[in-house]
């Protein structure tokens, strides 16, 4: 069973809705939680689960760390694999697993597309459903 290496809980912001725009929807975590104490997650792509409020339900997820923004908030994000429905509001918790790479800008949104697909699937067939 593989270690968490990093946990993170706050609660689910709208953000841009560019992930949905790709097709990878996200929920993004409200980043003024996250400065006190300061959340400390290197930057960067990890595989992961998450819990919604305190439903002990564990999904996949593919999270992404980005650089900090103007605010110096962190900005978290994940993709969870197979649920649908509406995070926002929610409270949700993010346990990253293994770092997948180092966080990169695409300006290509093809490109994006497919490296997103192949860390989810990637993603998919490493993580288990229950661990």
């Amino acid at each position: 069973m593989k270690k968490v290496m990093y946990t993170v809980t706050a609660h689910v912001i709208r953000g841009s809705q560019y992930g949905r725009v790709l097709g990878f929807p996200t929920a993004n975590l409200d980043g003024e939680e996250l400065i006190d104490p300061p959340v400390s997650i290197p930057e960067g792509v990890y595989s992961g689960y998450a819990t919604i409020g305190t439903d002990s339900r564990k999904y996949r997820a593919g999270v992404v760390v980005t650089p900090l923004t103007k605010n110096k908030t962190p900005k978290i994000e994940a993709h969870l694999l197979d649920f649908t429905g509406d995070l926002y509001g929610q409270t949700l918790t993010i346990y990253c697993m293994e770092f997948i790479r180092p966080f990169v800008t695409f300006t290509d949104e093809n490109l994006l597309r497919k490296q997103i697909g192949s860390d989810l699937e990637r993603i998919r067939s490493t993580l288990s459903l229950v661990e």
